[in-house]
């Protein structure tokens, strides 16, 4: 009996890493760009995209050498469901310039593009030493708040939080008070994030970072 529980294991962890993120560089002759692969979203995204607000990825690259940038770029990807025609509109904003946009028919079709994100030709590189060992960071905000409106957001929660009395073991369990909600944990994440002083704050966010390669290796051209 150990022997199939085992193997079942291997292959869960086996899967679990195959379908890990990453970040894969794209490098042609004179620009380098970015493949983002497999990216976890919370399982609230699917929700969030058919709401008929808008969702914003905000994804900031960043090329390096010997752990110094050498170039950096905030690229902005904006979906927004349109409840009358039932299409998506997807924009992608790549510094202050619209590069693309494009309408979607179905939800499985945005979901391809967000969960694997193809970013090319972000960074010059002609004038890079074609044998310098460079990397690619990531950094991915999921709906992200500036700090403009992270004030109104903190007030807002002090005005309208209710603040949950200790629970009273001999109470029956349905009138017990509720326990924090995930908005409230969400809220929590952003306003960590803020008091950190970051200039947005996400309930979700994540880094990445390539694996080290050079402007010559093959490896990592993609077509």
């Amino acid at each position: 009996m150990r022997r199939p529980l085992v193997s079942s294991l291997l292959l869960v962890l086996s899967m679990n890493h195959l379908w890990a993120a990453e970040v894969i560089p794209i490098v042609d002759s004179q620009r380098a760009g970015v493949e983002i692969r497999h990216l976890p979203f919370p399982d609230t995204l699917d929700g969030d995209l058919k709401s008929g607000l808008s969702s914003r990825l905000l994804v900031r690259v960043t090329l390096e050498a010997e752990s110094r940038p050498l170039a950096r770029q905030a690229i902005e990807l904006t979906t927004k469901y349109d409840l009358w025609d039932e299409t998506y509109a997807m924009t992608v904003k790549v510094g202050d310039a619209n590069i693309a946009r494009q309408t979607l028919s179905r939800l499985s079709d945005v979901r391809e593009r967000l969960d694997d994100l193809r970013l090319p030709n972000l960074f010059a590189t002609g004038g890079l030493d074609t044998g310098r060992t460079l990397v690619v960071k990531v950094e991915l905000l999921l709906n992200p708040i500036e700090r403009e409106r992270m004030e109104e957001i903190r007030k807002w929660v002090a005005q309208n939080t209710t603040h949950t009395a200790p629970v009273d073991p001999d109470r029956p369990a349905s009138t017990a008070p509720l326990a924090d909600s995930a908005a409230d944990r969400i809220f929590n994440r952003i306003f960590e994030q803020y008091a950190s002083g970051a200039e947005v704050a996400a309930g979700w966010h994540l880094s990445l970072e390539s694996k080290p390669f050079t402007l010559k290796e093959p490896l990592h051209v993609r077509p």
